[in-house]
């Protein structure tokens, strides 16, 4: 039922995606947020569970934006705890 997609977030940053869009007109938007798994078989059945529901369901991938969290953490520690 659902697609992976790439979005892009507003500082130009892409990022991966599954989303599920229901049948007809979407009654609301829901993010499912993944398990410490990743947007696996469980997590897009979810997705579809809830577009078969009527609602547009993504599933965005967030090991990019974890990475990029650590990065930014590790340059903040080096610098102020050095």
């Amino acid at each position: 039922m659902g697609e992976n997609v790439k979005l892009t977030a507003r500082d130009g940053h892409e990022f991966d995606a599954y989303r599920a869009a229901p049948a007809r007109t979407p009654k609301g938007g829901i993010v499912v947020i993944q398990e410490i798994f990743g947007v696996n078989a469980h997590i897009r059945e979810v997705a579809d569970s809830f577009a078969a529901d009527g609602y547009l369901a993504i599933a965005p991938v967030e090991a990019a934006s974890r990475t990029l969290a650590r990065e930014r953490a590790d340059a903040f520690h080096a610098k102020n705890l050095a």
